[in-house]
């Protein structure tokens, strides 16, 4: 288990790669404007990665969604989406926690079926949080039941798997993630030593085996302002532009592992068992003042509307750049797709699973809540509009070989 992130892991995420202690010559390689040096370190693979990678395209195949209708709701009417994922036949499965249920679509927009129901028997969810394919098995983890529901692809019930339930939170973090055809990862929370641990816990077809727990940063500046209310609760806000800890699970029983100060990404297999580093030389994106001022205007219209709350941090700084990384995610092929922040925008850069970038895609918008779906062919988004309206947008990518 992977326990608070430790002072060896810290060097790895936050200082620069080291010149000295190398156990072998570097690897170098360039393809087009990129080049990728490979070099060990104390034991540790560092991959290097510099320059612009191809331009992958990116085609739109499908928008579904649609505002609320008298009489029963169209199967486009969605309630509250929690996740989607693309499974055999070019399927799309939508997990719609309002309604309890999974609907089925063509990647054409035609409905095929659903379902589900509330309920706490065979094939019924209370509430349900995430969906991903463990082979040809569809694995649906229901935090209101406490258990990860096993289906096929026509949605009928095979069996069940038990976790902790009751637990509360953004799907787009307590979910199932999925690092290889028949491994799946699934979020969970356990008491170690009298305290709550976030886990990992590993699966594959022959049941739960395995788990990572999460890492932790002990120190670093506050990423959020608490506001304490006389009554006696309290009110949080993000600061933006302030780096974060994000961690996955990935291949080979490792965590993977960014702090986004910088573009660094480690893969662990224990606390002090680092596999390999991968980096990106990336220019420095200053913080505009506008962009500043709106991200704290949620936070000051509340502190102003209430001046009898108590904040803290009391005072913030605007900082002089953003984090190279808005987020990342690894698909069940190993690749590493890395939200990355650029002068001209947010984009998504992708590395192969041995840690060379090898493309660049657009980032299309979408709601932080409902983690994106990368596959072989396609990506998935869920957007939440003005509305407040949800709808899935599909697409297909190709190398600019293809």
């Amino acid at each position: 288990m992977v326990r608070p992130i430790s002072r060896h892991i810290a060097l790895l995420l936050l200082a620069p790669l080291a010149s000295g202690g190398c156990d072998r010559s570097p690897d170098s390689s360039e393809s087009g404007a990129t080049r990728v040096e490979v070099d060990t370190v104390d034991g540790v693979v560092h991959v290097m990665n510099d320059g612009q990678p191809p331009q992958w395209r990116l085609e739109h195949l499908l928008s579904l969604g649609s505002e609320g209708t008298l009489g029963e709701p169209r199967p486009d009417e969605f309630g509250l989406i929690t996740s989607i994922t693309i499974g055999p036949q070019n399927r799309l499965y939508v997990a719609d926690s309002y309604y309890s249920e999974v609907r089925v679509f063509d990647l054409a927009g035609e409905f095929l079926f659903d379902f589900g129901r509330e309920g706490g028997g065979p094939g019924e969810f209370l509430a349900l949080y995430s969906l991903a394919w463990m082979g040809d098995t569809l694995l649906a983890l229901d935090f209101g039941n406490g258990r990860i529901g096993e289906l096929d692809a026509s949605g009928r019930w095979l069996g069940q798997r038990r976790v902790p339930g009751r637990i509360t939170g953004s799907p787009g973090q307590l979910r199932l993630y999925r690092v290889a055809r028949d491994e799946v990862y699934a979020w969970s929370l356990e008491v170690v030593d009298g305290e709550i641990e976030r886990v990992f816990n590993r699966h594959i077809p022959a049941g739960a085996e395995g788990q990572l727990a999460a890492v932790r940063l002990e120190s670093g500046p506050p990423g959020a302002i608490r506001c304490d209310t006389p009554d006696g609760g309290f009110t949080v806000f993000d600061i933006p532009f302030t780096p974060r800890l994000i961690q996955r699970p990935a291949r080979d029983q490792s965590l993977a592992v960014a702090w986004t100060e910088d573009y660094r990404i480690a893969f662990l297999r224990s606390e002090s068992d680092t596999v390999r580093v991968v980096e990106r030389a990336a220019e420095p994106v200053p913080v505009g003042e506008a962009e500043w001022e709106a991200g704290l205007e949620e936070y000051r219209a509340f502190r102003d509307e209430r001046e009898g709350e108590a904040c803290r941090p009391r005072s913030i700084s605007k900082p002089e750049r953003k984090p190279p990384i808005a987020d990342f995610y690894l698909d069940w092929t190993g690749r590493l797709w890395v939200e990355a922040v650029t002068a001209d925008g947010t984009v998504w850069e992708l590395f192969d699973s041995d840690g060379r970038l090898i493309g660049r895609l657009p980032a299309v918008p979408r709601s932080e809540r409902v983690a994106p779906y990368f596959g072989r062919e396609h990506h998935a988004v869920v957007v939440r509009d003005s509305l407040d309206v949800q709808s899935v947008e599909v697409y297909r990518f190709g190398d600019p070989g293809e």
